[in-house]
C-alpha cells in the first residue's frame, strides 16, 4: 500500500490529500446541514404545538363567549370555526410525526377533538332546545297574562259590588303568586343555580295550589275562562319545565367539554414536553456527530498530512543529502531507488549523475596518475640526455684544442658517437612516448570536459525540475490561504446564524486551523526545495569550476605535447650529428680539413641541444606538477 502510495506522483500525493480534507469538509458541512435541518424541522413542530394549544384555548374561549352571548349564531359560527382549525393543526401534525409516542399522544388528541365536536354539537342543540323553550315559555307568560286579564274583566264585570271585592281579593292572591312566579322564574333564567330551581319549584306548587284554591270559588261563574287560564298555566310550566331539562342538559354539558379541553390543553403540554425532549435529543445527537465527524476529519486530516508530507519531505532530504556529499566530493553512494514519482526520478538523476561523476573522476585520477609517472620519467630522461650533451660539448672543445691529438683520439670519439647515438635513441624513444601520453591525456581531459557539460546539464534539469516543485508549493500555498479565508468566511457566516451556528463555527475554526497546518507544511517544504536549488547550485559552480580547470589542463598538455615535439626534432638533430661525428671519424683520415667544421658545428648544435634540454627539462618538470595538482584536485572526489 505505500509502495502504490509512494509511486504516485506529487500532484497527485497533494491532490488526494486536499481532495480528502475537501471530503471530509463536506461531510461535516452535510452534517451540520442535516442538524440544522432537524432543528428547523423540530422547531417548527414546536411552533405547531404551541399553535394547537393557542387553538385549544380559542375553543374554549369561543364556547364561552358562545355561551355568554346566550346562544348568539355568529359565536356558534365562530366556535365551529376554531374547532376545524383545531383539527386541521392536529391532522397536520399528524401527518408529519414520526415518533411513536407523538403518534400516540396525536392518537388520543384525535379522540379528544372528536368528544370535543360532539359535546358541541350537543351544546348547540341545548341552546338550541333551551332557546326554543324560553320563546315558548314567554308565549304561555303572555298567554297567561292574557288569561288573567280577561278574568278581571269578567269580575269587572259583576254587578254586585261585594261579589266583585270577594272575587277580586280571591283572584288578587292567585295573581300575587303568579307574579312571585314569574319573578323566580326571571331570577331562575338568570342565575340557573339549583337553589333558585327549587325555590322556583315551590313557587309553582303554591301557584297551583293557589288557582286550585279559588278554583271552586270561579267555576261557577267563569268555567270557561277557568280552564283557559287553567290550560293557560299549566303550557307555561310545561315549557319552564322543558327549558330546564334543556338548561341541565347543558349544565351537564358543558363540564364535559371543559374536560376535553383541558385533556386536549394536557396532551398538548405531553406532546410540547415530547418535542422538547426531541430537541435535546437531536441537539445532542447533532453535537455529537459533529464532534465525531471533526474529531474524525481532524485525525484523518493529520494522518493524510503526516503521510504526504513523510512521502515528500523524506525523499528530499535524501536526495538533499546525496547532493550535498556530492557537493562535498564524496560519490561513494550508491542507494537503491524504488520510487517511480518526480522525487524518484530525481533521486535516480542524481544516483546516475553522481555515477557517472564517479567513473569520470576515476578516469581523470588514472590519467593524471599516468601524466605524472610519464612526466617524472621524461624528467629523468632530459637530466640523462643533458648529462649527455654535457659530455659531449665538453669532447667537442677537447677536439677543438686538441686537434692534434685526433689520430689517438678517433677511437675515442667514435665510442661516444656510439653511446650518444644510443642515447639519442632512447631519448627519442622516450619523447615519442611522451608525445603518446601527452595525447592521451589531452583525449581524457576532453572527455572529462564532455562529462562535466553533462553533468552541468543535469544540474540544469535538476535546478529547473526543482522550480516546479516550487511553482507546486505556491499553487499548495494559495489553495491553503483560499481554504483559511473560506473557513473564515464560514465562521463569520456561523457567527451571524447564532447559537444554531456554534457547532459549525466549531467545523470551520478547526477547518482554518487545518488549512494553516497545511500552510506550514507548504512552507517547510519550500524552504526544504530552496535548500535542494541551493545545494544544485553548489554542484554545478564546482562542475563549472571543473570544466575551467580540465581546459586549462587541456591548453598545458597542448603545450607539454608542443614540448616534447621539440624533444623529438632535437634528439633527431642529435642523431644526425651523431651520425656526421661516425662518418667524420671514419673519414678523419681522408677529410681531415672538415673536421674543424665539423666540431664547430657539433657544438653549436650541442649548445642548442642543451638549450633544448633546459627546455624540456622544465616542461618535464611543469607537467609533473600539473599532474599533481590534477591528482590533488581529483583526490577530494571519494569513489
Amino acid at each position: 500500500m505505500l509502495n502504490w502510495f509512494g509511486n504516485l506522483s506529487v500532484s497527485r500525493k497533494l491532490g488526494l490529500g486536499f481532495g480528502l480534507v475537501l471530503i471530509f469538509t463536506l461531510a461535516l458541512a452535510l452534517i451540520g446541514w442535516n442538524s440544522l435541518s432537524n432543528m428547523i424541522q423540530r422547531s417548527d413542530r414546536m411552533v405547531l404545538v404551541t399553535d394547537i394549544g393557542a387553538a385549544t384555548n380559542r375553543v374554549q374561549i369561543s364556547r364561552l363567549e358562545y355561551m355568554l352571548t346566550d346562544g348568539d349564531e355568529q359565536a356558534a359560527r365562530t366556535a365551529q370555526a376554531d374547532l376545524k382549525a383545531l383539527r386541521d393543526l392536529h391532522e397536520r401534525f399528524l401527518k408529519i410525526a414520526v415518533s411513536p409516542s407523538d403518534i400516540r399522544l396525536l392518537k388520543d388528541m384525535t379522540n379528544g377533538i372528536t368528544g370535543y365536536q360532539q359535546a358541541l354539537e350537543q351544546m348547540l342543540a341545548a341552546v338550541a332546545s333551551t332557546q326554543s323553550a324560553r320563546r315558548d315559555m314567554i308565549a304561555q307568560g303572555n298567554l297567561v297574562v292574557g288569561r288573567i286579564n280577561a278574568v278581571r274583566a269578567r269580575i269587572d264585570e259583576q254587578e254586585s259590588a261585594d261579589q266583585r271585592a270577594r272575587l277580586f281579593q280571591a283572584f288578587t292572591g292567585f295573581n300575587d303568586q303568579m307574579l312571585v312566579t314569574r319573578y323566580e322564574v326571571r331570577g331562575f333564567m338568570m342565575t340557573g343555580s339549583a337553589d333558585r330551581e327549587r325555590t322556583l319549584d315551590n313557587q309553582m306548587k303554591t301557584t297551583l295550589a293557589s288557582l286550585e284554591q279559588i278554583e271552586p270559588l270561579f267555576v261557577r261563574l267563569f268555567p270557561t275562562d277557568l280552564q283557559q287560564l287553567k290550560s293557560a298555566l299549566q303550557g307555561y310550566f310545561a315549557s319552564l319545565d322543558d327549558y330546564k331539562r334543556s338548561l341541565r342538559a347543558m349544565k351537564e354539558i358543558g363540564p364535559r367539554m371543559t374536560e376535553h379541553a383541558n385533556g386536549l390543553l394536557h396532551l398538548t403540554e405531553q406532546l410540547q414536553q415530547n418535542q422538547m425532549v426531541h430537541r435535546d435529543n437531536d441537539s445532542n445527537q447533532a453535537r455529537l456527530l459533529q464532534i465525531s465527524g471533526a474529531l474524525g476529519a481532524l485525525l484523518l486530516s493529520l494522518l493524510a498530512a503526516v503521510v504526504i508530507t513523510r512521502q515528500i519531505t523524506q525523499p528530499l532530504q535524501e536526495t538533499l543529502e546525496i547532493a550535498r556529499r556530492i557537493a562535498d566530493g564524496d560519490l561513494t553512494s550508491d542507494a537503491r531507488i524504488t520510487r517511480r514519482d518526480e522525487l524518484g526520478v530525481l533521486q535516480q538523476g542524481i544516483q546516475d549523475m553522481a555515477g557517472t561523476l564517479r567513473e569520470l573522476i576515476g578516469r581523470i585520477r588514472d590519467s593524471a596518475t599516468q601524466i605524472a609517472s610519464s612526466a617524472e620519467e621524461l624528467s629523468v630522461v632530459t637530466e640523462q640526455t643533458s648529462t649527455g650533451v654535457g659530455k659531449q660539448k665538453t669532447e667537442t672543445d677537447q677536439v677543438a684544442t686538441a686537434m692534434h691529438e685526433m689520430s689517438a683520439t678517433v677511437q675515442d670519439v667514435a665510442r661516444n658517437a656510439e653511446l650518444a647515438a644510443r642515447a639519442a635513441n632512447e631519448a627519442d624513444n622516450q619523447a615519442r612516448e611522451g608525445d603518446r601520453v601527452v595525447n592521451e591525456v589531452v583525449a581524457q581531459i576532453e572527455r572529462l570536459a564532455g562529462e562535466v557539460n553533462r553533468s552541468t546539464e543535469a544540474m540544469a534539469q535538476l535546478e529547473h525540475e526543482s522550480n516546479k516543485i516550487g511553482s507546486v508549493m505556491d499553487v499548495i500555498k494559495a489553495v491553503a490561504e483560499q481554504t483559511n479565508l473560506l473557513a473564515l468566511n464560514a465562521a463569520i457566516e456561523a457567527a451571524r446564524a447564532g447559537e444554531a451556528g456554534r457547532g459549525f463555527a466549531v467545523v470551520a475554526d478547526e477547518v482554518r486551523t487545518l488549512a494553516q497546518r497545511t500552510q506550514q507544511s507548504t512552507e517547510e517544504i519550500e524552504e526544504l526545495v530552496a535548500g535542494l536549488q541551493n545545494g544544485t547550485q553548489r554542484v554545478a559552480s564546482s562542475l563549472h569550476s571543473s570544466h575551467s580547470l580540465a581546459g586549462s589542463s587541456v591548453e598545458l598538455t597542448r603545450k607539454a605535447g608542443a614540448a616534447l615535439g621539440s624533444i623529438n626534432k632535437g634528439v633527431s638533430n642529435i642523431q644526425s650529428m651523431n651520425q656526421q661525428i661516425a662518418a667524420a671519424a671514419e673519414q678523419q683520415s681522408v677529410v681531415a680539413e672538415q673536421i674543424s667544421r665539423s666540431v664547430i658545428s657539433v657544438r653549436d648544435v650541442t649548445e642548442q641541444t642543451t638549450v633544448a634540454s633546459q627546455e624540456i627539462a622544465k616542461s618535464s618538470t611543469e607537467l609533473a606538477r600539473l599532474g599533481n595538482q590534477l591528482t590533488a584536485m581529483v583526490s577530494r572526489f571519494r569513489i
